[in-house]
């Protein structure tokens, strides 16, 4: 990725991206465009600034380069650490899961029985 990005667009949607180029025309090409969502304090066990990460355009090929207006921004930034790092995980997650790779925090969870006891002889009395 050549630079990560933060837009704000002139309806107010929060997007972050890898800008690969700019047009002769000015348009924006994007990688991995990703709308941020606040995550309100009561969703996120009463944490203050919680984000989420959604795809920008969720109908799209999303491993495909899009274009974005340049009259269509209205605040252009770089990005925190913190957001570089969040996002970069992000993009990572997205492409395994284009690529069929299961990520480690994609694993199904134990049950919780298991977990306990470390062992299970009678798999039907299991709650997953």
């Amino acid at each position: 990725m050549k630079s990560i990005k933060m837009f704000k667009t002139i309806n107010g949607e929060m997007v972050l991206s890898a800008v690969n180029d700019i047009t002769e025309d000015g348009m924006y090409v994007l990688s991995y465009p990703s709308v941020v969502i606040p995550v309100p304090p009561q969703q996120a066990g009463g944490q203050q600034n919680q984000i989420g990460f959604g795809k920008y355009m969720p109908f799209s090929d999303y491993d495909k380069e899009i274009l974005l207006n340049p009259a269509c921004i209205a605040i252009e930034s770089e990005p925190n650490k913190q957001m570089l790092q969040t996002y970069e995980q992000w993009v990572t997650q997205i492409k395994a899961q284009e690529s069929g790779i299961v990520m480690a925090n994609q694993m199904p969870r134990m049950p919780q029985q298991l977990r306990e006891n470390g062992k299970a002889a009678d798999f039907s009395k299991l709650n997953m």
